[in-house]
């Protein structure tokens, strides 16, 4: 069991410093996705693209700037044209884009995973890692714990560098769901990364507590 340095922290500040982390991971939702949308579109490559479909990018990329300039009347209406007209153009992969940032702004946890759907299919081997993980925290964020920790665990094992965001996502929804003995096991391949800081504290005390917890268990 790993030992706690010093006082263990109380409970108020662990708290405190566990929120500030899962609000750490949302705010950098849209810059994963956003990454891994970038990755896309620069591993499509201009030599791919045919003279028609120059055609189709350059006719997708006039509809998309109407979208953009109609940002308070009609956009969303313009952006689903450009994707039912010229789905397999970057310009539509774009407009996926934009509408998940709208549905995920206004609330609306279900448009929001469709769009996220249609941009992982475009993603390919560990790119698709990225869209995963915010596609976890959208999951989550609907309480549907089984589907989270999927895509977490995706994440995770990619090995591309969210692993250290990911075994702590896995954690904290094992805990949510009551799976104390996943949360440990998640926990310990965190701390197998070798953190440092404020982070290895916390977690090492709440390994500690969920250990006690499953020990009591057994009695």
């Amino acid at each position: 069991m790993p030992k706690k340095k010093g006082k263990e922290a109380p409970q108020e500040e662990l708290l405190v410093l566990h929120e500030k982390w899962v609000e750490a991971a949302k705010k950098h939702l849209r810059e994963l996705i956003g990454l891994a949308l970038m990755i896309v579109l620069v591993a499509v490559g201009w030599a791919m693209f045919q003279y028609q479909r120059e055609r189709q990018e350059t006719k997708a990329s006039l509809l998309y700037a109407r979208a953009e300039m109609s940002k308070k009347t009609g956009q969303e209406k313009f952006l689903k044209e450009v994707i039912r007209r010229y789905g397999s153009t970057s310009a539509a992969l774009q407009a996926h884009m934009d509408l998940f940032d709208s549905y995920y702004q206004k609330g609306d946890i279900d448009k929001a995973l469709s769009e996220i759907e249609a941009i992982k299919k475009r993603a390919k081997g560990d790119m698709k890692a990225f869209v995963t993980l915010g596609e976890g925290y959208l999951f989550e964020e609907k309480k549907d714990w089984a589907k989270a920790r999927a895509d977490y665990e995706k994440a995770a094992r990619a090995n591309i560098g969210l692993e250290y965001l990911a075994w702590l996502d896995l954690a904290r929804v094992s805990e949510l769901s009551g799976e104390i003995d996943k949360a440990v096991q998640y926990y310990r391949e965190f701390i197998g990364l070798k953190p440092q800081g404020n982070i290895l504290d916390f977690v090492e005390v709440q390994l500690s507590k969920l250990e006690a917890k499953l020990e009591e268990s057994k009695k």
